[in-house]
């Protein structure tokens, strides 16, 4: 039954066979999204972090180089930013992504400083969207095999 979002299920067997196959859907249909989430949010932190690593944008393109080089990667002067970079499961079954700090003006960037791109807008790009999604069904599969 569906009802604002949400799916529920109440599953009645009868006879031995079916019981594990019932407890597997009762699991999949209560715990589903928020496995999903978990899993997909561990990802996405990957996802976070390799931008950082390898210091491009959410489509895999570059940052622009910095003006004045210091000698330490791109958003990293101190750490702060990279370090608040979170992906977590949200309380719906959705994935929150959070930047701390001045990581607004590094997204959209200023008339003083270039757009380096943290997170992504929009619609996922595929280096986000296909670790997540393969998270996802991850997170299902192991519901299933319980």
């Amino acid at each position: 039954r569906a009802s604002g979002g949400c799916v529920s299920m109440r599953l009645a067997y009868s006879g031995g066979a079916f019981a594990g196959l019932a407890d597997r859907l009762d699991d999949l249909a209560n715990l589903g999204e928020q496995k999903m989430a978990e899993n997909g949010a561990k990802a996405a932190q990957e996802a976070l972090d390799r931008e950082f690593a390898e210091e491009r944008k959410p489509n895999g393109g570059k940052w622009k180089r910095k003006k004045r080089p210091n000698g330490k990667p791109t958003l990293e002067a101190s750490g702060d930013m990279k370090d608040s970079a979170k992906a977590v499961p949200g309380p719906n079954g959705e994935i929150l992504l959070t930047v701390d700090g001045p990581a607004e003006f590094h997204q959209h960037g200023t008339s003083k400083m270039a757009a380096r791109q943290i997170l992504p807008e929009g619609n996922l790009p595929k280096r986000w969207s296909g670790p997540i999604d393969e998270a996802a069904h991850k997170a299902i599969h192991g519901l299933m095999r319980r």
